[in-house]
């Protein structure tokens, strides 16, 4: 799916009850779109290096889960 369209990669993602994590803002339109049903986790920080991105991650993977878990469709990882 490297080289697909982000409405192609939200529909497979919807299809199959997935979850996609981007920074890109598109998905966030997509998931607000009406009748949207698929989630996103946003990445809503800059530029940084993988391991800052990593312990971003780590730290508030919990909280992510349980939000999602929870029924909330967008949550952002700031």
């Amino acid at each position: 799916m490297k080289e697909a369209d982000d409405q192609v990669i939200w529909n497979h993602v919807v299809a199959h009850g997935m979850v996609i994590v981007s920074k890109d803002e598109d998905f966030y339109f997509l998931a607000l779109s009406p009748g949207s049903t698929g989630r996103l986790v946003w990445v809503k920080i800059g530029n940084c290096r993988k391991q800052t991105l990593i312990e971003k991650f780590r730290v508030q993977l919990v909280p992510i889960v349980s939000a999602l878990e929870s029924g909330s469709r967008i949550v952002e990882l700031r």
